[in-house]
């Protein structure tokens, strides 16, 4: 049980190790995003507020991902309705075009098998209390089993994700960007590998939408009309616009944010 929080905990960037200058052991240390949230002076402790899973379930997907099934899922698979045999032979032929080192087959089926019982809400029937409380992340409604065996993943607009959630992402996202450029298209936030709208699974519609609303309640932040595709643009600090958007999404919800988050890592995301 240790070992599977401190794997869960570590690929949602929450904690990190660390060697002890003394006894150059190697030990788990708190990161700025999981003091900010779960520590003892965090805003969500408790995972009071729906926001919290959404922005976890962010951290696990942002690059760079240590979860390579939950990538290749959420970033490459096209696919609306699948069965699970589907999903686990398309991520077993993206790995083997990839540099990923090639895991065996029936090590595949389990890591497919735990996102699916991580993520997919039975929609046939009435889910119990034992369901989401077995996995909090099905309340977000990004995968549906409408039948044995049958999955789909939901596009659009989800009824529980805060607009200033998306807005966070994107700039987050934008931070990490090589060019380091301060604009983006909406084509791009929620098309390009890596993006948030393809791990939220968001249309250019929705995305634009959830900008908007974030952008009007942050005062963070724009959006303009481009020859293809509206324009987001930010202005400033990324790290400092990042945290005053998550502030102004905890104190809207009463659960001050008041510990500063890790900086922004620029990482090359199309991979």
């Amino acid at each position: 049980m240790v070992r599977s929080i401190r794997y869960w905990a570590t690929a949602a960037k929450l904690i990190k190790p660390t060697c002890d200058r003394t006894s150059h052991h190697v030990r788990q240390e708190a990161t700025l995003n999981g003091k900010a949230l779960f520590g003892k002076e965090g805003a969500d402790p408790y995972l009071e507020a729906s926001g919290t899973l959404w922005l976890t379930h962010w951290w696990l997907l942002r690059p760079t991902c240590e979860l390579p099934v939950w990538w290749i899922a959420f970033q490459r698979f096209t696919a609306v309705e699948f069965t699970e045999l589907q999903l686990v032979d398309f991520i077993a032929e993206e790995i083997n075009r990839s540099s990923w080192e090639s895991p065996v087959r029936s090590s595949l089926e389990k890591d497919v098998s735990c996102l699916l019982r991580t993520y997919a809400a039975v929609t046939r029937g009435r889910a119990s209390i034992d369901d989401l409380l077995d996995c909090p992340f099905r309340n977000l409604g990004l995968i549906e089993e409408p039948a044995p065996d049958k999955f789909r993943f939901v596009l659009g607009k989800k009824p529980g994700l805060p607009a200033e959630i998306v807005l966070y992402a994107a700039i987050d996202w934008m931070a990490m960007q090589n060019s380091g450029a301060h604009t983006a298209s909406v084509t791009r936030l929620f098309g390009e590998f890596g993006s948030p709208g393809r791990a939220f699974r968001l249309g250019e519609a929705a995305m634009s939408e959830l900008l908007e609303e974030a952008i009007r309640v942050t005062g963070i932040g724009a959006l303009s009309s481009g020859a293809n595709s509206r324009q987001f643009a930010i202005e400033g600090d990324f790290d400092r616009a990042k945290e005053s958007v998550l502030k102004s999404y905890y104190r809207r919800v009463h659960l001050p944010l008041t510990l500063p988050l890790d900086p922004s890592v620029r990482e090359e995301v199309n991979a």
